[in-house]
């Protein structure tokens, strides 16, 4: 579960965040939006729990996501999925680094800061998985699709019946049905919708993959995810109206 971390490492990005924070020109200019986000984050979200108990995953998050956004170089605040990916691979420092290290919020933020920016420029499509143009993306999509109809028949009949347009076939309705409950999931990557440990295997089998292009293990994933979600989905009247459930 902390392969992630050990795939994730970029010393000058670390160096470079430490010069920044010593000249005091490591915060954005809305480092307050940003830290009260970190904090409510870790105390509303489910699956962030075990870090709800630390002392200072909030304040390692903020400085992490403030330093972000400084270097975006953008007005625009901070998008969700840019909240929410960096936490797994806190949870992995923190699984692992010594006393040293946990307890104290600038050592975990310069490693934090190493492994975030590394991870969000790890491919293109692998934060950004938001749009249905996106040539990567697509092909998940269809390959899932592809998947559900080979392991489950009734539950592809059932998402296609329910997403179809007129004159639309099922193929299509059921790719939009697919679409609709993984584009959300697949933009943060799982996170949020799965435990975090659940979060840093599928990480760990993604990273491992990236140099093996043919070893594409998301669409399996997105897949099983999907089944998890079976009897809850059958149950459901409008399946192409709201998000999918979490696990």
């Amino acid at each position: 579960q902390v392969q992630s971390a050990l795939f994730c490492l970029s010393f000058p990005a670390r160096l470079e965040y430490l010069s920044q924070t010593a000249a005091q020109r490591a915060t954005s200019w809305k480092d307050r939006e940003i830290s009260l986000r970190c904090q409510d984050l870790l105390d509303s979200e489910p699956t962030f729990q075990a870090l709800k108990e630390s002392k200072v995953a909030a304040r390692c998050l903020r400085n992490v996501l403030s330093y972000y956004h400084k270097l975006q170089g953008t007005s625009a605040p901070l998008r969700e999925p840019d909240y929410l990916l960096p936490v797994p691979l806190l949870q992995a420092i923190l699984d692992t680094a010594p006393p040293s290290v946990s307890e104290s919020a600038d050592s975990l933020s310069a490693l934090l800061v190493e492994e975030f920016l590394t991870f969000m420029k790890l491919q293109p499509w692998l934060p950004k998985f938001c749009t249905s143009q996106d040539p990567n993306g697509t092909s998940i999509l269809e390959e899932v699709a592809s998947l559900l109809e080979e392991m489950d028949r009734d539950l592809t009949r059932f998402l296609a019946n329910m997403c179809m347009q007129p004159e639309e076939g099922h193929k299509e309705a059921l790719l939009r049905g697919v679409r609709h409950m993984l584009q959300p999931v697949l933009s943060i990557l799982f996170v949020g919708y799965l435990s975090l440990d659940t979060v840093l295997y599928i990480w760990d089998q993604i990273i491992l993959g990236l140099e093996r292009p043919s070893f594409n293990c998301l669409p399996a994933f997105a897949t099983v995810f999907i089944l998890l979600l079976r009897d809850q989905l059958l149950k459901c009247q409008t399946v192409c109206k709201h998000p999918p459930p979490r696990i």
